[in-house]
């Protein structure tokens, strides 16, 4: 090897080890500022996990078609036994409905703040859904806290309220749909009931008193 020849093959092995101790890239985002924090992202919907924490940041996001896209085409939402006993609450109702309502609620023109917290549990086969065609798997959130300041788009012009539901239940249940996710390959799924069992006694009235503990279905039945 002539002394040209090594001398390549030296800086060759320098510019290698250089290489391999270089970060990959910024170790900050630099095209952002000191204290950016990045927008939380949808997860994928491969889980009833992933499920949960898209609804929360829909509300967060005050995204009706992040909630829609949750749902299966034959959703139903279950309102809790005190709300049924309510001539104007019926016992369900549809997707279409449930998406009239979180498109109330998330009304920026008429609704100034709203908040939900909850957690769940880890899922298990719902015995009424679940068919021979069909599992159906359950997750069951407490500690559902959900706090609205607004007023409803059918009642222009009235001071808003605060409508507040504290230390709720509701059981979400779920499906895959038979479609996967293209990056994992992972099932893909649904919402395909909401049942709330918050059990509040049934407030006086059509609509729920101000900052007075009510139950969700209440709340979305009046800002639908």
């Amino acid at each position: 090897m002539t002394h040209r020849e090594c001398s390549l093959w030296c800086w060759l092995a320098m510019l290698l080890v250089a290489l391999t101790v270089l970060p990959s890239g910024c170790s900050q985002d630099c095209s952002r500022p000191d204290g950016y924090e990045l927008p939380p992202r949808y997860l994928p919907a491969t889980s009833t996990a992933h499920l949960l924490e898209n609804f929360l940041l829909a509300y967060q996001r005050r995204d009706a078609e992040g909630i829609d896209s949750l749902l299966s085409a034959d959703f139903l939402f279950h309102f809790c036994e005190e709300d049924q006993s309510r001539p104007e609450i019926p016992e369900s109702w549809n997707r279409g409905s449930e998406i009239e309502a979180h498109q109330g609620i998330f009304d920026e023109e008429y609704v100034q703040t709203i908040a939900l917290a909850f957690a769940y549990g880890t899922p298990y086969v719902d015995t009424l859904l679940t068919t021979a065609q069909d599992t159906v798997w359950a997750v069951e959130v407490t500690n559902f806290d959900f706090e609205l300041f607004g007023t409803p788009r059918s009642h222009p012009g009235e001071a808003p309220q605060l409508y507040k539901v504290d230390s709720g239940q509701a059981e979400f249940c779920f499906h895959p749909t038979g479609a996967y996710d293209p990056s994992s390959g992972e099932p893909i799924w649904k919402i395909v009931a909401i049942r709330e069992t918050t059990s509040n006694a049934p407030l006086a009235g059509k609509r729920p008193h101000p900052a007075e503990s009510c139950t969700w279905g209440a709340v979305k039945s009046v800002f639908r």
